[in-house]
C-alpha cells in the first residue's frame, strides 16, 4: 500500500510539473522528441490506471495520452506546449458551463464537503460568494488560456516552462489566497448572534431563513419565511397584536422593536432566543410555525478551509 501511495505521488508530480518535465527532457537531457512522446504515454497510461474512477473521464490521463500520439506522430516541439492549453480549456469548460445554467461548480463542491450547507438559514449568501469566485476563476481560465496560445505560438519552449510552471501556479496561488477575504467579508452576518437591541433589517442578509411551516425544513421550501418577510410584515402590522401563531408573534415582536417598545425585552440576549422565551411565557394556542436556530459559526469557516485545500 506503502509503495502504491508513493507511485500516485510520483505521477501527481509528474503531472502537475509537465512543463518542467518537458524542459528538462528536451533542454537540459537533450533527449530525442520520440523518446520524450512515449515517456509522455507512459505517464498519462500509469495515471489513468491508479486515478481511474469508474463513470468518470481521468481528463488529465486522456489529455497528455492525445498529445503524446500526436507529438510522435507530428514530431513538433509546438504540439507539446499545448497539453496546458487543452487542461485550461478542460477547467474553463468544468467552471463555466454549471455558472452558465445557475449551477456554479463551487458551490457543488461547498455542498460536497459539508452537507449542512445543504439546509443552512444563510445559504443564499454562500452561494452569491461561490458564485463570484466561479467568476474570478473563469476569468483567470480565459486569461491563462490566452497567454497559453501566445506562447505556443510566439516564445520559446524556455518563457513557455517560466510562465506554466512557474507563473501560472503563483497566479492560482494568490487567486486562492483572495478568497479568504471576499467569503470572510460575504459570510460575516451570516452566522453571527444578532443582539435584540441590534435586530434590524441590514443585520442579516434579505434571504436568510428565520423559520418554517410544516414538519420539516428545506431551503427551497416556499414555505419558508426569511429575514426580509419579518421587515416587510412587521412594517404594517399592528405592535400590539396578540397572535396565536409564531410566525405574527415574532413579527409582532420586530413591530415593537420597531416602535421603541423595548422596556420589557432583555437587550443582551440573542433574538431569536428573546422571541422563543417570550412565546413560551404566553399562552398561545398550537402553531405550525418553527423559528431556524443560528448556525454555528464553525460550518462556514470550516467550509472556506476545506474549500480553499480542495
Amino acid at each position: 500500500m506503502k509503495g502504491r501511495s508513493v507511485a500516485k505521488i510520483f505521477l501527481v508530480t509528474l503531472i502537475v510539473t509537465y512543463p518542467l518535465f518537458i524542459f528538462l527532457t528536451l533542454v537540459v537531457f537533450k533527449l530525442p522528441i520520440s523518446i520524450v512522446s512515449i515517456g509522455m504515454m507512459i505517464i498519462a497510461i500509469a495515471y489513468f490506471g491508479f486515478f481511474h474512477t469508474k463513470g468518470k473521464r481521468n481528463w488529465s490521463a486522456i489529455l497528455l495520452g492525445l498529445v503524446a500520439i500526436v507529438v510522435l506522430i507530428t514530431q513538433s516541439e509546438t504540439v507539446l506546449k499545448f497539453y496546458p492549453v487543452c487542461l485550461t480549456l478542460v477547467f474553463l469548460f468544468a467552471f463555466g458551463v454549471p455558472l452558465l445554467r445557475g449551477k456554479p461548480i463551487i458551490t457543488t463542491f461547498a455542498m460536497m464537503m459539508d452537507s449542512a450547507i445543504e439546509t443552512h438559514p444563510g445559504r443564499g449568501m454562500l452561494e452569491r460568494c461561490c458564485k463570484a469566485l466561479n467568476i474570478m476563476w473563469c476569468i483567470h481560465f480565459i486569461i491563462s488560456l490566452a497567454i497559453n496560445l501566445f506562447i505556443v505560438f510566439g516564445s520559446t519552449l524556455q518563457i513557455w516552462t517560466i510562465y506554466n510552471a512557474l507563473i501560472s501556479y503563483i497566479v492560482q496561488g494568490i487567486l486562492i489566497a483572495i478568497q479568504f477575504p471576499i467569503v470572510s467579508l460575504s459570510n460575516r452576518k451570516a452566522d453571527r448572534v444578532i443582539l435584540v437591541r441590534d435586530v434590524g433589517p441590514e443585520a442579516r442578509p434579505s434571504d436568510y431563513i428565520v423559520g418554517y411551516y410544516g414538519e420539516t425544513y428545506t431551503y427551497l421550501s416556499p414555505e419558508n419565511r426569511t429575514w426580509s418577510d419579518l421587515f416587510n410584515q412587521a412594517d404594517t402590522s399592528e405592535t400590539g397584536a396578540s397572535e396565536q401563531d409564531l410566525w405574527q408573534f415574532t413579527v409582532s415582536l420586530v413591530s415593537k422593536l420597531k416602535a421603541g417598545q423595548q422596556t420589557e425585552m432583555d437587550m443582551d440576549k440573542p433574538f431569536q432566543q428573546e422571541v422563543l422565551r417570550l412565546w413560551e411565557n404566553e399562552e398561545h394556542g398550537e402553531n405550525d410555525f418553527r423559528m431556524l436556530p443560528c448556525p454555528p459559526k464553525r460550518k462556514i469557516i470550516d467550509l472556506i478551509r476545506k474549500l480553499c485545500a480542495k
